[in-house]
């Protein structure tokens, strides 16, 4: 339990990292910044929620609370639609 863990969040920190790294060293530009949340909030993570729902049994999605993922996504777009602003 304690690996599969690490393994999922360790490379989430070492990307964060990385960005916070970069941003301190001043790596990008504004413009520069600008592009890439867009790039992230309108493309890579839509695609990487994708694949993981493909990715995920049937029988896993519709257990428990059923509207999960509905729940989830009406939660993210405001988000989303109010950061892109």
């Amino acid at each position: 339990m304690i690996l599969t863990a690490t393994t999922v969040v360790v490379p989430v920190f070492f990307v964060l990292a990385l960005g916070y790294f970069a941003g301190r060293a001043r790596k990008f530009d504004p413009d520069q910044v600008a592009g890439l949340n867009e790039l992230v909030l309108d493309y890579a993570l839509p695609a990487m929620l994708f694949v993981a729902t493909v990715k995920t049994p049937r029988e896993r999605l519709l257990s428990g609370f059923p509207n999960t993922s509905f729940a989830a996504d009406s939660a993210c777009f405001p988000l989303h639609t109010a950061m892109t602003k």
